[in-house]
């Protein structure tokens, strides 16, 4: 009985029937699974043809010579071609006394079968090739050239139709159908072309590449919109692929079964591959039929030729659900079931700008609000304004960066639709560098650019570097900033404050005095601005010994600036307040902070509490000790996260004689602030055993902050 023909069909028809198949599936379903072989990376990784009759011998011979391997592709055609016959037949007689049998073609000279040529090279006991595992690793990543991302048409159009398909419960409107195309692929490369190409288009993926411990679980799981992604030999990134007819076995024992079943509940698509004697011939041999059939996609024109493919596909093509599709490539297949699948073009390039915004406007900054954590400081300390600790920092970058990204995407789009280029009689629109082209010396030709925009996403990029500590990028930006004209008062203030906070934290405090100061004179300059200069110019006086100074800029806060934010003077009433403490007038100083409790509305709790706090404390150097619980306590209510309330609040009890709540609180605020300990606990317990506090009292509240300590 004659054997029965194998079905085929033409590649229009096939990507028909597929586009069918996914118009027909229910909503949130993705009836096909894919099987990617080496012929899918072609342009990306070599083939075994070209490995095996030229690349494998170079190599050999570039470390043989310790030469560079890619000085060897410069050496001509006839030579390369000497090289590999030479390298063969050494191979084949080096290792004929180990058991290879490896027929080499009389014309040629080089192997018959280029499969198991290449199987015997990565074979581990033969002499003379990669056989050793760090040999082959380090082969088959000089074959991936991983320091080149690059992606060829089949993988880039294969990420851009998956990477917009719906999901399980999301829709999509560049897709045509309801239903996915694929989240299940299959693959026996090694190669990471398939991650970079999902990475391109932001599609979730997760692996399965240690096909050694066997196909998990997972692979039946259909519940999740992630593509997975199945490679079958091992990755590159591993330390060993499948390459020997022993591996391949191996993994096709373990994971063939696992892998039937699931092929059968799919439609399969093979493209590239050339169908070894491995898990995936196997489980495909092992499948009476397939949910959307099988389509065997090959360039041969007879797939039944000897060497066509691997001898047990025949057998595969004959199954009833079984089809062949000839197709002029992998790359070409995948164009023509991208254009049926999805609405326009590929993404990337119809519209890359709006792929960038949506990730971006997929990012949430909250967490970074409290990235500015101030660190402890005495609770008799002046508090500076630190610009870059500001906590929209990066929540107003990534505003004005998407709002700058929409209006690039209008304009794209725009111009996308047919609007025609300038005629030749227009003036040609100037040569502009962008402030990224300036500081590496490229210049584009570009449309002028606002220069207002552009002061804005400097400033905008400034705040984000002076909140991430980077204060030399932060002058940098500045600087750049300053170049452009006009500057708007309040931008110019910004970018001073900026660069004042820079120079101060850099340690050179008088270039910060010297940026605040502008800010102080600058004519238009919004008075919150102002306020704030002046209140970080006083703190900067103050540390450099410059103490009347330091007082006329809190007083000109508070007396001399009308319309200054009620924030800003309760801060200047605090630290003035503090400053008088410490030139030991104690009427000045409770005098600041009983108005700022008491006569000033609107102040912020954080200073109301803090004020409280400094007038408990000045109390406590008068030896009112009574008055400095009372209003410890309140400060204590009114804020919990301040730290040094909560360690005076141990020290008001102990000076009140109530010891063993005293030691209550200086456990709360110990484990509440163990970084706080030195500054706000021991150091002022020290001070109070010089003048009231006896050593019997000290010593078990000492104890307990030493052991609280981190």
């Amino acid at each position: 009985m004659a054997e029965p023909k194998i079905q085929s069909l033409p590649e229009e028809e096939a990507i028909d029937e597929i586009v069918e198949t996914v118009r027909l599936a229910a909503q949130g379903t993705a009836p096909f699974a894919l099987v990617l072989g080496s012929g899918f990376s072609q342009g990306l990784v070599p083939v075994v043809r070209e490995i095996v009759g030229e690349i494998l011998p170079l190599w050999m011979k570039s470390l043989k010579e310790h030469q560079s391997f890619e000085t060897q592709k410069e050496i001509p055609h006839d030579q390369r071609t000497e090289i590999a016959r030479d390298f063969w037949s050494e191979f084949v007689k080096r290792n004929a006394s180990r058991g290879l049998v490896l027929p080499l073609d009389s014309q040629t000279a080089l192997p018959e079968t280029y499969s198991d040529a290449y199987k015997a090279v990565f074979t581990p006991e033969y002499f003379g090739a990669v056989g050793e595992p760090f040999q082959a690793r380090r082969f088959q990543r000089a074959l991936m050239q991983l320091d080149k991302p690059r992606l060829n048409a089949a993988h880039f159009l294969l990420a851009s139709l998956i990477g917009v398909q719906p999901g399980k419960s999301r829709g999509s409107n560049s897709f045509k159908f309801s239903a996915a195309f694929s989240r299940l692929i299959l693959t026996t490369n090694f190669d990471p072309f398939l991650q970079t190409a999902l990475q391109a288009v932001n599609r979730l993926y997760f692996m399965s590449d240690t096909p050694e411990l066997g196909v998990g679980d997972e692979i039946f799981d259909d519940e999740t919109d992630a593509i997975h992604l199945v490679y079958l030999h091992g990755t590159i990134h591993r330390r060993s692929q499948a390459a020997t007819d022993e591996d391949i076995k191996t993994l096709k024992e373990k994971n063939a079964r696992t892998l039937a079943p699931v092929l059968e509940r799919h439609g399969v698509i093979v493209l590239g591959y050339s169908g070894w004697d491995d898990a995936v011939v196997e489980a495909l041999a092992a499948c009476d039929r397939f949910d959307h059939r099988l389509y065997w996609c090959g360039r041969e024109s007879d797939p039944l030729a000897k060497g066509a493919f691997g001898p047990r596909v025949p057998d595969i093509l004959h199954k009833p659900s079984a089809l062949y599709v000839r197709t002029a490539g992998a790359g070409h297949f995948m164009a023509e079931l991208c254009g049926q699948l999805v609405n326009g073009l590929p993404r990337l390039l119809d519209n890359p700008i709006g792929q960038l915004r949506e990730m971006l406007e997929t990012i949430d900054l909250k967490e970074l609000k409290n990235l500015g954590t101030a660190h402890p400081v005495a609770s008799n300390t002046p508090q500076l304004i630190d610009i870059a600790s500001n906590t929209e920092a990066f929540a107003q970058a990534q505003e004005l960066t998407l709002q700058r990204l929409r209006e690039v995407e209008q304009v794209f789009l725009f111009r996308g639709q047919g609007v025609p280029p300038p005629k030749e009689t227009e003036t040609p629109q100037p040569l502009v560098a962008t402030p990224s082209e300036q500081r590496d010396g490229r210049v584009s030709a570009a449309p002028s650019v606002d220069p207002k925009k552009q002061i804005e996403q400097l400033l905008s990029s400034a705040r984000v570097a002076a909140a991430l500590g980077n204060h030399a990028e932060t002058l940098k930006l500045c600087k750049e900033a300053f170049k452009l004209a006009p500057i708007e008062p309040a931008d110019m203030a910004d970018l001073l404050l900026l660069q004042a906070g820079a120079h101060y934290f850099l340690g050179d405090q008088d270039e910060a005095i010297s940026n605040l100061s502008q800010i102080a004179k600058l004519p238009g300059a919004p008075v919150e601005q102002v306020a704030l200069a002046l209140n970080n110019r006083g703190i900067t006086w103050g540390e450099k010994g410059e103490t009347e100074k330091e007082l006329a800029d809190y007083t000109r806060v508070i007396e001399q600036l009308p319309g200054a934010p009620v924030e800003q003077v309760a801060l200047a009433l605090n630290n003035r307040g503090i400053i008088w403490g410490k030139k030991g007038d104690t009427e000045k100083a409770l005098a600041d902070f009983t108005r700022l409790i008491e006569q000033l509305p609107g102040a912020p709790a954080e200073q109301v509490a803090m004020a409280l706090g400094g007038r408990g404390w000045t109390n406590y150097l008068r030896g009112d000790y009574s008055a400095f619980l009372a209003d410890t306590e309140v400060a204590v209510n009114k804020l919990p996260s301040l730290d040094s309330v909560a360690f005076n609040l141990g020290l008001a009890l102990l000076a009140g004689g109530r010891d063993a709540e005293a030691l209550q609180a200086y456990r709360d605020a110990g484990a509440r602030f163990p970084q706080s300990i030195d500054v706000n606990g021991l150091a002022d317990l020290d001070e109070a055993r010089k003048k009231w506090l006896g050593d019997e009292r000290a010593q078990p509240v000492i104890q307990l902050l030493q052991s609280l300590k981190k």
